[in-house]
């Protein structure tokens, strides 16, 4: 794909670190890719790194941007969608939890229904290795469904799909970016949850903690607060 092509698929990677774990999620996810005839992009973001992620030499496929300091993952993220110039952008998480063979579902499914904006993805095969991770997935479950009243099967998963059109909008919206999943949920008007085969973690220590789970729930809080009264989208 020359670098002037318009991609037909974005990917998003954000990353802290870990950079010989990205290169080989950016390899595994290039050559699928190739193999299969899709023209892409893979953004990756950098998100305030202590050693800047870089590689050694240029590809017409690949952008890196970087973070001056940490701003998180949803934060990366939106960064990515704002330089996306695919028309289908999916998102994924460094270490590649979900190999292309399973997460192009997530892309088969908007390009199979016109009138979803989302494909979400819910892991299959997964297990948390932390205690706080699985609390806080059932509590933030729970929370989204008493105050949205849409009952998500995996909020956390960070392997997901969005169509460029609906992901302009978003951006362009005055609505709250974080968390950026449940921002753009209340914004979209169809979406559906796709199951996903999901490798274990390569890191076998989780980095997530009770204050990490705190805060999550606080921003769920604190969004309800802001974004005001939001309507529920349609599932598929």
């Amino acid at each position: 794909m020359r670098e002037q092509e318009k991609p037909d698929l974005s990917i998003i990677v954000p990353a802290y670190g870990n950079a010989t774990v990205l290169t080989a999620t950016i390899e595994t996810v290039a050559g699928y890719l190739s193999a299969a005839h899709r023209s892409f992009e893979i953004i990756c973001i950098d998100d305030g790194s202590p050693t800047p992620i870089e590689f050694r030499e240029p590809l017409p496929w690949l952008k890196v941007m970087r973070h001056k300091k940490n701003l998180g993952q949803q934060h990366a993220i939106a960064t990515g969608l704002a330089a996306a110039r695919g028309d289908i952008i999916l998102t994924t998480d460094a270490d590649l939890p979900v190999l292309p063979a399973e997460f192009m579902k997530l892309v088969a499914a908007l390009e199979a229904e016109a009138t979803l904006d989302l494909a979400l993805g819910v892991r299959q095969g997964y297990t948390h290795r932390a205690l706080v991770r699985a609390a806080g997935s059932r509590a933030t479950r729970g929370i989204v469904r008493v105050i949205y009243s849409f009952d998500l099967q995996d909020f956390g998963c960070g392997t997901n799909a969005v169509r460029a059109g609906f992901a302009h909008r978003f951006l362009a919206a005055a609505i709250p970016r974080s968390p950026l999943k449940l921002a753009m949920l209340t914004l979209c008007s169809r979406f559906a949850e796709v199951a996903l085969q999901t490798r274990q973690p390569q890191n076998h220590r989780s980095t997530y903690t009770l204050p990490r789970l705190i805060l999550l729930v606080a921003d769920i809080l604190v969004f309800r607060l802001r974004a005001g009264r939001l309507r529920a989208p349609r599932t598929k």
